[in-house]
């Protein structure tokens, strides 16, 4: 492996610390670097690069107080490294949310960072980084890009975990009966996620099949799309699956709205199909169709399940959304599934403005004024964050009828 140094955090609560640590990094028995530090902090960061080791070796020798055990919570490998404002050059997001996972949106992050400290970072592809509105969390994200401006002046290109599944490959499943959300999630992701399930589906099952050797990030799409979930990584370092928001959070105050917002109208959708499996264990006849698991074909028929908009007029064009391919939707969600997809096609107002954030979340419901001047509400589906002294998001929110 290669560092930029340790992070080492004794006893923050007691204030106790070891004062003395010899550090030797190996790799296998040559000894790369070696040092002798004097810490004087709970939270002692030792900044030291050392490449291509395979070991380290920590020997405490010297307490901070005498007659002191010696106390350590953790030991990083790696320095966590905290850019203040005066540091970030530049900093935007990109979130987005589909609140019936007609896809599952990446949510990205890229940052301009001048540090302060003569070191040498080294970023690595896939290293944590995460990104905060004073005490708030605005996501977690890993690095996809880095690049080197200067001595200390650096650009981080990110994505979040669900940019991660994107490129992982799953080995598929076949669940014949009702099977817990949380065996599905287990046998598809192992421990490559962290999940937040939302209490609402604590005994949600499921049924059906995910084709082998798609991504993760597809198979995840899958799932919450047959449980009509939505699927976020903002604000939080795991993955969220959760209900629509249907509350009223609070309002969105006009005094930290920007002027210039407008509401944008999409073509009226006429009808929502979706598509149910039955898939049985027997094998397929010559015209059945048919699944193949684990070198085994397993044969299935098909129904289909409607839900008409009843909004619709005779001059209204045809347009219509078919769902098909979702091996997960079979008899006992098809048709719930339907009529909740045509119950969000039929919200075809969306707003877009500029307000400064105030602990705003996506997906969840706002009332908001709109620029002239009428009440509304709805779900915010897009958040793009930036940074310029304040701390403001370019905003879609999806209004109500």
């Amino acid at each position: 492996y290669t560092a930029t140094g340790l992070s080492i955090r004794f006893a923050p609560n007691s204030g106790d610390y070891c004062k003395k640590i010899n550090v030797v990094w190996y790799q296998g028995t040559t000894v790369k670097y070696t040092q002798t530090y004097t810490a004087d902090t709970t939270n002692f960061v030792i900044n030291q690069t050392v490449e291509a080791f395979d070991k380290i070796v920590f020997v405490f020798s010297e307490t901070g107080l005498p007659r002191k055990r010696c106390k350590i919570e953790q030991i990083l490998i790696g320095v966590i490294r905290e850019f203040d404002a005066k540091e970030i050059k530049s900093f935007s997001s990109i979130h987005e949310v589909s609140l019936v996972s007609e896809t599952i949106p990446i949510n990205i992050m890229d940052a301009g960072i001048h540090s302060a400290d003569n070191i040498d970072y080294i970023f690595q592809r896939k290293q944590e980084v995460k990104a905060y509105d004073g005490e708030s969390l605005i996501g977690t994200y890993y690095i996809e890009k880095s690049k080197k401006l200067g001595s200390v002046d650096y650009t981080l290109s990110c994505q979040d975990a669900v940019g991660l599944l994107e490129k992982q490959l799953q080995p598929g499943g076949l669940w014949l009966t009702d099977t817990a959300l949380t065996t599905i999630l287990s046998d598809i992701f192992g421990d490559t996620a962290i999940f937040n399930i939302d209490s609402a589906y604590s005994d949600s099952t499921l049924r059906g099949y995910i084709e082998p050797n798609t991504t993760k990030r597809a198979a995840l799409q899958q799932i919450a799309f047959a449980l009509g979930a939505v699927v976020d990584t903002s604000g939080t370092d795991k993955i969220k699956i959760f209900p629509p928001p249907v509350d009223y959070s609070a309002s969105i105050s006009t005094a930290k709205t920007y002027t210039g917002g407008n509401v944008e109208k999409s073509d009226t959708v006429t009808e929502v199909t979706v598509t149910a499996y039955i898939i049985s264990d027997e094998r397929p006849g010559d015209n059945d169709e048919s699944i193949e698991y684990n070198g085994v074909k397993y044969k299935y028929y098909t129904d289909t399940k409607h839900a008409l908009n009843p909004n619709t007029v005779s001059s209204d064009p045809e347009n219509k959304k078919k769902f098909d391919k979702m091996y997960l939707c079979n008899l006992s969600n098809a048709q719930t599934l339907a009529n909740n997809i045509m119950s969000y096609y039929q919200r075809r107002d969306k707003y877009n403005f500029r307000h400064v954030l105030d602990s705003q979340e996506l997906s969840r419901k706002y009332s908001v004024k709109l620029p002239w001047g009428d009440l509304s509400s709805g779900n915010i589906i897009k958040m793009s964050v930036i940074t310029s002294g304040i701390t403001a998001s370019d905003t879609e929110m999806l209004l109500d009828e």
